[in-house]
């Protein structure tokens, strides 16, 4: 199972870009809730660094937990992969409060 992302716009990442860094908003991505279900966010945005490294950022209100403690979600313990514009990558976070706040992180390197 992957952890999929809405991002066409992460495609810019092959091309040289001139400035350190470029800042893509208004992308939406799917994200887990407290309770691992799949759910839709339009609060996601994307840094573009000048070598092709790229990072997601995507934040939510989400259901959460039931167990009434933070959940973590990692590409690290085995919860799946990242996957923005055909790139998959196992270096990613999701922190989801006791609240429900969500945060993903997904890091690409070229």
């Amino acid at each position: 199972m992957h952890l999929t992302t809405c991002l066409t716009a992460l495609a810019l990442a092959s091309t040289a870009l001139a400035d350190p860094a470029v800042q893509i908003t208004d992308l939406g991505c799917n994200l887990k809730d407290g309770n691992g279900n799949f759910q839709f966010a339009d609060k996601a945005h994307a840094i573009i660094t000048s070598s092709g490294n790229r990072n997601l950022i995507c934040k939510a209100q989400v259901a959460a937990p039931a167990s009434g403690k933070a959940v973590i979600y990692s590409g690290k313990n085995g919860d799946g992969s990242c996957n923005a514009a055909g790139g998959f990558t196992n270096d990613w976070q999701e922190t989801v409060s006791a609240s429900g706040q969500a945060t993903l992180t997904c890091h690409f390197k070229e």
